[in-house]
């Protein structure tokens, strides 16, 4: 008996989802001849790289050129929710979709002799964009990249962005099922985890302190993983619009920003940093002769979790990522260390936190790191958790106090 789905029209292309093999020769077929470039841009790509030796820079080279050359435009028309432009149009058109894109990047590498893939994922940077069923084949992607399985390092390229570094993913595409798209069938493999020490935010401060508790301090930030983004965005900016952008993200509260620098690496893992001089009104709190000084600048913790007494639900901590500081406070002559907070270490299934304090004269160095753990979790962990955060709150909003001579 034929099912009415195989009687049904279709678009030329009859294909099967009875195994992730067979849909991704469907998608193959789909693709198939759409590989064309003009002789004019196959020999200016010979070209570009003829005095390269080195396959990988062979790629960074093509994927500079095509980010140069192209922009993303999505257009869907007829079947095109499904099958890229080909190469030839995207060439002389200069723009196209993420399939489009794509495949015109898996033709260009195919003409100077290095093989890549037609790559399908499900992008984003919520945590329900990674949640992925491998036992059911079907359409189950929204995106599409590149593979470029060099010798001991395989590379995956974000094709519709003008301004990623080559090879960074970032949260939009980490640590997921992908369907590398082959002649020979679909084959199921996972893009890379970022691990957590490049998935981190860290910082170095010196803050100068005068006798009314306003704070002078220079400022530098470093930024990778799912948190080099942001940055990249921002570095686009005008240096007004930066500003802006960096007080709506608070890395200095009550501050005023005198001068600002943000630099990115153009290798990997991708960093951007970020370099402040601000002036802190009213940084320390000042009561008679006393002077008690904030010993978390750039990243103390303000809140906690929602505490929920009776959850009945599991719960999840999603992305594995770190924060560091160091910061050196110097205090005005005449004052004397009178009470320096514990160090604090806590080390738990959610994560792990250490910080100390130490003053040696008038200079305070404080010195804090912060790791936190993925994973999903049963109901009742939830009031270990508000309690591990809880302390974290405390540790972070400790002051150093000294007291006038």
């Amino acid at each position: 008996m034929l099912l009415i789905l195989e009687l049904s029209p279709f678009d030329l292309y009859r294909g099967s989802n009875s195994s992730w093999e067979e849909y991704g020769k469907w998608i193959w077929e789909m693709n198939k001849g759409r590989d064309k470039l003009p002789q004019a841009t196959i020999d200016m790509l010979n070209n570009m790289v003829k005095d390269i030796a080195d396959d990988k820079e062979k790629v960074k080279a093509i994927y500079k050129y095509l980010q140069s050359r192209t922009r993303y435009v999505n257009i869907v028309l007829g079947i095109g929710g499904m099958q890229p432009f080909d190469a030839q149009t995207v060439d002389r058109n200069g723009y196209g979709d993420c399939k489009a894109l794509s495949n015109y990047m898996v033709s260009m590498l195919k003409e100077v002799g290095i093989e890549s893939y037609y790559t399908l994922v499900r992008a984003g940077s919520q945590r329900r964009d990674y949640r992925f069923s491998p036992d059911f084949v079907a359409s189950q992607f929204n995106h599409v990249i590149v593979c470029v399985p060099l010798n001991g390092d395989t590379i995956y390229l974000e094709c519709t962005s003008q301004i990623n570094p080559f090879g960074h993913q970032g949260d939009f595409t980490d640590n997921r099922y992908v369907l590398i798209v082959r002649e020979d069938g679909g084959h199921l493999r996972r893009t890379p985890y970022i691990p957590v020490s490049e998935n981190a935010v860290n910082g170095n401060a010196v803050v100068k302190i005068d006798s009314q508790g306003n704070g002078s301090a220079n400022v530098v930030m470093s930024f990778g993983g799912h948190f080099f983004s942001q940055l990249n965005m921002a570095s686009r900016q005008n240096e007004e619009d930066q500003k802006k952008w960096l007080y709506s993200k608070d890395y200095l509260p009550n501050s005023t920003i005198e001068r600002h620098s943000i630099k990115l690496n153009d290798n990997m893992p991708a960093i951007a940093t970020v370099e402040l001089q601000a002036l802190l009104k009213t940084y320390a709190n000042v009561s008679r002769n006393r002077i008690f000084i904030p010993v978390n600048l750039l990243s103390a913790s303000k809140s906690t979790p929602p505490r929920i007494r009776n959850r009945v639900l599991p719960f999840e901590l999603t992305f594995e990522r770190s924060y560091s500081d160091t910061i050196m406070y110097i205090v005005p002559e005449g004052f004397v260390v009178e009470t320096v907070p514990q160090n604090s270490f806590l080390d738990s299934e959610f994560g792990t936190y250490k910080s100390s304090t130490s003053v040696e004269g008038n200079i305070v160095k404080y010195i804090m790191y912060y790791e936190s753990k993925s994973g999903h979790f049963p109901a009742e962990k939830y009031p270990e958790y508000f309690e591990f955060w809880q302390s974290i709150v405390r540790a972070d909003n400790q002051n150093v106090t000294f007291r006038k001579e």
